[in-house]
This record gives structure tokens, sequence and C-alpha cells, in this order.
């Protein structure tokens, strides 16, 4: 799921998170978990980096009780023009909790297997908040890279999400993202969908649009996951 890339689907990854408490060592201060996820199209931020086709995605997390947490997490790409094969992520970062109120900040490296002497790989750091009231969680983030992929400078990402526990299983999530580029052209992401989950499951159908022009990997699409954490 890329994890920090929150608001690709708010929703999925609150239920994940959810479902890995199951999988933590009993006295331990480290819970541990995996997840696998198979996809029709691996969307990040709106845009297609598999060229619309389907994606196997594993990633594996460690969270210690003081909030520190730190993982990996790997797909398969296709863009056109590039050798790249596989997206690697490294991702460290520190969550916590007030109330109602969640906070986590993180640092990412992206890196592409198989891109050769592409310039593909960057960092990333951002942050995201939450707050819940009663049934419905609010979330922001914003994220920021000082060389984005392929050497195109800055690039700053800011996102809006509306979260509504339907039931314990039932979530529907809306969001919405800005992206801005030093030396790219910037466009807005929006997103729609309904998740369930069953014991450590995740059903996910999302609407996907941007306003990029004539572009196939960022037209309006609906994709289907499924995952499971072990």
């Amino acid at each position: 799921m890329r994890f920090p890339r929150l608001l690709a689907s708010a929703a999925v990854a609150a239920l994940v998170m959810g479902a890995a408490g199951s999988a933590q060592a009993q006295d331990l201060p480290v819970d541990i978990s995996a997840t696998v996820t198979a996809t029709t199209d691996y969307l990040f931020r709106g845009v297609s980096q598999t060229n619309s086709d389907p994606a196997l995605q594993i990633g594996v997390d460690a969270a210690h009780e003081s909030g520190f947490f730190g993982g990996v997490w790997a797909s398969n790409v296709d863009f056109e023009g590039s050798d790249a094969d596989y997206e690697v992520d490294f991702f460290v970062g520190f969550a916590n909790e007030v109330g109602d109120f969640a906070y986590s900040a993180q640092a990412l490296y992206y890196y592409y297997t198989g891109a050769g002497g592409e310039d593909l790989d960057y960092f990333e750091f951002g942050t995201d908040l939450s707050y819940t009231l009663g049934i419905t969680t609010y979330n922001v983030a914003a994220y920021w890279s000082p060389d984005y992929s392929g050497n195109s400078g800055d690039s700053w990402y800011l996102a809006y999400g509306v979260d509504l526990a339907l039931s314990d299983s039932w979530t529907a999530y809306v969001g919405a993202g800005w992206n801005g580029f030093e030396e790219l052209d910037n466009y807005i992401n929006t997103n729609f969908g309904l998740s369930y989950s069953y014991e450590g499951w995740v059903f996910d159908g999302q609407y996907s649009t941007t306003d990029v022009p004539n572009s196939d990997i960022a037209d309006d699409k609906f994709v289907f996951s499924v995952s499971k954490t072990f």
C-alpha cells in the first residue's frame, strides 16, 4: 500500500492497520505485520504506475510501542519508455494518538529496480493528521520531495479526505489532492470508494479522477483491490 501514501485510500490504511494488531507478538514491544495486495491497477495520486495493468504488492511493517515505525513495501511497475520493473519503498516514522486526534510523520525512499542509468529514485517527507468525530474521520496530509523522480526538482502533495464508518466492516471515503511540481505541470486528483474488511481481508473499490489532459494513465477509472494482513 506504499504505507504513508495515505488518502489514496485512507479507509484502507485504517482497516489494514487495525487488522495488523492481530499479528503482534505476545509481550513484545514491537508489532510486526505483513500485507499482500492484488489490485487491478496501481494508482499513485491518480496516476497509474503499471500502465493501467494489474499489480501484486507486498509490505512488511514494524511498529514499536513508543510510536516509531518502519518497513518496506514493493510493487511491480511499468512506465512507458523506462526499463524499471519494480518499485521498492523504504520508510521510517513516528505515529501517535491523543484522544480522537492522530498524527504521523515519516521519511520515505523510493527505489526502482531495473531502471539502469535512469534517475528515478527519490526521497520524500510528509505528515498525516486525522480527527475522528463520531463515525466520521477527517484526514489531511502534506508531503514534500527535494528532488522528485527523474530530476524534476521539488514536488509537493497536499491532500484532504473524509472517511465514514458505515459499520464495523464497511467504510466509505472520499479524497482530493493537489500535486505541485517545480518543473512539471501541476494537477489535482480525486477519488471516492467503499471498503469492506473481514478477518484481516480488505476488499476495496474506488473511482479515481484527475484533471490531467489526454493521458491514458491518468484518466478516470475504477480500481478494485484485495488485501490480506498477517
